[in-house]
């Protein structure tokens, strides 16, 4: 597990872990079609930081993207790669306290965080304060809520139950693992503007039609399989489960994630906001970005959001 200063993490950081975390990253390409952001941010950005960017996939393939730019990704664990793209830079720090390193950023980006972060609204506040006048700030969060809406799901579907359960487990120690529609508000306070919301729903298995939103489908169903033992049996026990109801009911959830007569899905959330003003003027730079297009079938909100 995670182990830095004084802060508990529930979720481990072995190399199982690590996988699971390429694995949800090569999802998320699937369903936006290779977006890897959504906010405006041009096509010459000087400075980008990625918020727990746990293996660095994200920062890397951003590096790539954009060479011209300095990324830098931080997060509480040193476990990123040595060989990376010249203009990338990993750190090991607390992002939930006062930030010393750097500003003027044009993109502050955080994926599968503000569930587990015990001071949300101190990170709002510190990614506000180190983007320049227009700069873009974004958050990636896969709220943790079955949802249904044909009727499939029974009122006892197991995968609900765990999430659920594994949602009050962590509000004891001051998470919010149901938070990822909650933000809008928070985003606001902390002063950015344009703020916008993009959902997309992501199926639970293979039992869409679309080849696509099948492989989809299987990576979710694989990563919550695997997190069970991972993430759920650490917290559970903090509810009073012995081993053994544990082990007998995560059955039950493996068997339901399986069924695909239950077309269950959860929601993919993205969140964009901007700082206010306009950006500095900068040297023009080149830099090759991949634009895609969403299916509409898949979008349950979109708000002015464009590349």
């Amino acid at each position: 597990y995670h182990s830095y200063e004084d802060l508990w993490y529930p979720i481990p950081n072995d190399e199982r872990e690590q996988e699971r975390e390429n694995m949800r990253h090569a999802m998320m390409l699937e369903l936006t079609e290779g977006k890897h952001f959504f906010a405006p941010i041009g096509d010459s950005p000087q400075k980008i930081i990625d918020l727990g960017t746990g293996t660095g996939i994200w920062a890397i393939e951003v590096a790539e993207k954009f060479p011209l730019a300095n990324v830098l990704g931080i997060d509480i664990t040193s476990i990123q790669p040595i060989w990376v793209p010249p203009n990338l830079g990993f750190l090991v720090d607390n992002i939930q306290r006062d930030w010393h390193n750097g500003e003027d950023f044009d993109f502050v980006h955080a994926r599968h965080m503000f569930p587990l972060l015990e001071r949300p609204n101190k990170v709002l506040a510190e990614s506000f304060a180190h983007l320049k006048p227009g700069g873009w700030f974004e958050c990636q969060e896969l709220d943790a809520i079955a949802l249904c809406d044909d009727g499939t799901v029974p009122a006892d579907y197991r995968l609900g139950k765990f999430l659920d359960l594994a949602a009050h487990a962590l509000r004891i120690f001051g998470y919010d693992m149901q938070i990822a529609t909650k933000l809008e508000e928070p985003i606001k306070a902390a002063g950015f503007v344009n703020v916008t919301c993009k959902k997309f729903k992501v199926p639970v298995g293979t039992w869409q039609q679309d080849e696509r939103l099948r492989s989809v489908g299987q990576c979710l169903r694989d990563a919550l399989e695997q997190m069970l033992g991972a993430f759920g049996a650490r917290l559970f026990a903090e509810l009073g489960m012995s081993q053994a109801e544990i082990e007998v009911f995560f059955v039950g959830v493996r068997q339901d994630l399986r069924n695909d007569d239950y077309h269950s899905y959860l929601e993919y959330i993205f969140w964009t906001g901007q700082t206010p003003g306009q950006p500095h003027a900068t040297t023009t730079r080149q830099a090759v970005t991949k634009t895609c297009r969403l299916p509409d079938s898949m979008h349950l909100s979109s708000v002015g959001v464009s590349l």
